[in-house]
């Protein structure tokens, strides 16, 4: 059995250089996939299908996601 990677949320966020409070939209607005330990934590492939998924978008305001111009 191979256990992923799982990540905090300030871990996302130094990953992503971003604020927690950013993530934690992310997580609220339902763009980014999370898991509850005990404290929040994001598994790497979470992570990658996030980014993959927004990849040419503007997500500063995850609640109006639209393209970039």
């Amino acid at each position: 059995m191979t256990v992923e990677k799982v990540y905090t949320i300030k871990e996302v966020s130094q990953l992503l250089k971003v604020n927690v409070n950013k993530v934690h939209q992310f997580r609220k607005s339902g763009l980014l996939k999370c898991l509850n330990l005990g404290s929040f934590r994001v598994r790497e492939s979470a992570l990658q299908e996030f980014l993959e998924k927004y990849d040419g978008m503007d997500i500063s305001d995850p609640e109006n996601v639209r393209e970039l111009m």
